[in-house]
């Protein structure tokens, strides 16, 4: 089962490739929000409440570190996002990781 994933962009319509942000366990997108308001000159900025957090929801699991990456690269997918940057910390960093 594919999880709903709460998704806010930021800078749409603004050139260069955009960066994904992507937050730690127990956390959620709200995280990012004084590091994107720091970063506001800067092409489009995407985060999302991970499965499990925020206002996403909870699809069965147990998760692996691939379901993670799937969901990233859904999000993408659904946004017509080719490439991007991507930052991360904690199990977003691990996710991340996986990505590169």
């Amino acid at each position: 089962m594919k999880a709903h994933l709460r998704t806010v962009v930021r800078g749409i319509g603004r050139a260069g490739t955009p960066t994904v942000f992507i937050h730690g366990v127990g956390s959620n997108l709200g995280i990012w929000e004084r590091v994107q308001d720091r970063l506001s000159g800067m092409g489009p900025m995407i985060s999302f409440d991970l499965r499990g957090h925020g206002e996403s929801t909870t699809p069965p699991g147990p998760w692996e570190l691939d379901d993670f990456v799937e969901d990233y690269l859904r999000v993408l997918a659904d946004l017509g996002v080719a490439r991007a940057n991507v930052v991360g910390f904690s199990l977003g960093g691990l996710i991340t990781q996986a990505i590169a």
